[in-house]
């Protein structure tokens, strides 16, 4: 009986177990005031210590903990090619000192570092137990658009550590456009005579703005700022542009922009697209390539003229050509007053290496009819 009273004795010297543990338990992150968007969650995880190791040797000398005051911070809305500051706060909680690594940011967007009772403050130099700080950085939204999120991994001798910080944001431009390229499709130059075309645009400012000169105004584009102004709840600025597309515009394949100074310190800039057809129409209309040709292959290419203008007719274009004799061509008439053919043509005798040229077609000057010069190319290889 008095065996047993012994084997038993011990059972009731051990400690009892509660999950509401107050001690080891982890604080609850309070719920930021600055308008970000932290959630509330514990800044850190209970470490698990493996049976028979002190918690010295596993956190390499430190009991204590980095307590930050949340792990989530949202930025809010960050305009392009500005910055954020970026701050974690936290404090050591425990009796020991920590040392705190390295703090790696997942991305380039971020530039942080560490910051002791106000001062900046050097890694991997302990950091005495109560001690308050932070982990600060600026976010550069330069090279971002839309939702962005970035990470911050601490590490550390602390109890708690590594931990992540996480990062958010949403970038947008200083002048959104929509749409946000003018486009006007094909246009036949001659009906841009009597039919300018037009497109209106619609630009978001950050905030209201004036436009104060105009830098830039493409050849055949006319600008008009249109009265209606929206001022929208947020601060933001809506106004409208009117670009119209008239006879002036060069033909060809029209890629261009207007650009105004502004009071906002920062450019406007609309970009313009269309495909503004001539009295006559070049296929291609600046580059013959013949890409990458095996020596001793005899290789075609052709350029078309055609007449887009059904009220006239076509005389004979006149041909030069400025390059090495290992290019050939012949005029060939397809339809007469419509249209014609340059047949190109590359020697299988063209030596390893790139050749290149210029292709000029004219016609006679009583014609007034627009000349094109089109770059041939062509790399010759084994």
């Amino acid at each position: 009986m008095n065996l047993a009273r012994l084997l038993l004795l011990p059972l009731f010297l051990l400690p009892a177990c509660s999950g509401s543990d107050e001690t080891n338990a982890s604080p609850q992150q309070p719920v930021a005031d600055d308008g970000g968007a932290s959630t509330t969650r514990p800044t850190a995880e209970v470490s698990t210590i493996p049976i028979g190791e002190s918690l010295a040797s596993v956190q390499g000398g430190s009991r204590s903990r980095v307590r930050f005051e949340f792990l989530d911070l949202d930025l809010g809305v960050v305009y392009q090619e500005n910055t954020a500051e970026i701050r974690y706060p936290f404090e050591v909680d425990g009796s020991d000192p920590v040392t705190i690594t390295g703090l790696d940011a997942s991305c380039g967007c971020s530039e942080v570092s560490l910051e002791v009772e106000g001062e900046s403050y050097p890694i991997n130099t302990p950091i005495k137990a109560g001690a308050k700080g932070a982990v600060v950085g600026t976010f550069n939204a330069a090279n971002y658009l839309n939702v962005k999120t970035a990470t911050i991994r601490v590490l550390g001798n602390a109890m708690n550590l590594p931990l992540t910080l996480n990062l958010q944001t949403f970038v947008r431009r200083h002048f959104e456009i929509s749409p946000g390229t003018a486009r006007f499709g094909q246009q036949l130059a001659r009906d841009l005579k009597e039919n300018p075309v037009t497109q209106r645009i619609k630009v978001t400012a950050r905030e209201p703005f004036e436009i104060k000169s105009w830098k830039m105004i493409p050849q055949g584009v006319e600008v008009d700022v249109d009265t209606d102004v929206q001022n929208l709840e947020d601060g933001r600025q809506v106004r409208y542009l009117t670009l119209k597309l008239t006879e002036a515009v060069p033909a060809g394949v029209f890629m261009r922009s207007v650009q105004a100074e502004t009071s906002l310190g920062r450019d406007l800039e609309v970009h313009l697209y269309a495909n503004v057809v001539g009295p006559v129409q070049y296929a291609p209309e600046e580059f013959l390539k013949f890409g990458a040709v095996t020596q001793g292959t005899l290789t075609k290419r052709q350029v078309k003229i055609l007449a887009s203008d059904p009220t006239i007719t076509l005389p004979d274009p006149k041909i030069e050509f400025a390059g090495p004799e290992h290019f050939t061509w012949k005029l060939v008439e397809k339809e007469p007053g419509r249209e014609w053919i340059v047949r190109f043509q590359l020697s299988e005798t063209a030596p390893i290496g790139r050749h290149g040229g210029r292709l000029m077609i004219s016609f006679p000057k009583d014609a007034n009819l627009p000349s094109c010069e089109i770059k041939v190319s062509a790399m010759v290889r084994r």
